[in-house]
């Protein structure tokens, strides 16, 4: 509401929690698994927890490949429910359903980090993600509106995304992306 007004922000709010419904399927995954990882990882099971994150991660980006699309083809529909005026985010919208999918195709690399007593790994990568996402908000808002706002909320997130999984991966040899093979980096 600073930067672009109270109006764009009520917008870009309802365009941000219409893309983040893609999600209800990852968040539902990541409550079964997490706490399946640690007791692997104690073991030193790490072949079980990548199958398992590599499963979730690609039944999560199917069904948020679906949501996305439907969400996509009946954006200014859905928008329009909020109000005619709320139909001026559809483009943002469609920026924040990739930013969903690049998400659920990341698999579950911050739970790992945080099932395996590396959560403060975590700290480092959001501090710096919030950092980035004001300058970002600063630099594209004012001339890009709510786009502006999608836009700097993807770029931070997909960096974020790949600096977790790195971290992750790195730190435990594993890796549950989209395209985690079943072995283990040791």
């Amino acid at each position: 509401g600073i930067i672009a007004g109270h109006r764009e922000a009520g917008i870009y709010a309802v365009v941000l929690f219409t893309a983040e419904i893609v999600q209800i399927f990852k968040t539902a995954g990541k409550t079964v698994v997490g706490p399946i990882i640690a007791p692997l990882f104690k073991t030193s099971n790490r072949e079980s927890i990548q199958r398992v994150g590599g499963f979730l991660s690609r039944l999560a980006f199917s069904f948020a490949l679906i949501g996305a699309g439907l969400i996509a083809f009946f954006g200014h529909q859905l928008l329009g429910i909020f109000g005619e005026e709320f139909t001026v985010g559809y483009q943002a919208l469609a920026v924040l359903l990739v930013m969903q999918l690049l998400r659920a195709a990341s698999g579950v690399p911050g739970m790992l980090l945080i099932m395996t007593g590396k959560q403060n790994r975590l700290v480092k990568v959001y501090a710096l993600s919030v950092i980035a996402q004001v300058g970002l908000l600063t630099a594209l808002v004012p001339s890009l509106g709510i786009l502006g706002a999608a836009i700097a909320t993807t770029i931070t997130e997909m960096v974020s995304i790949y600096t977790i999984s790195r971290v992750a991966r790195k730190s435990t040899g594993i890796s549950t992306s989209l395209f985690a093979t079943n072995s283990v980096n040791t």
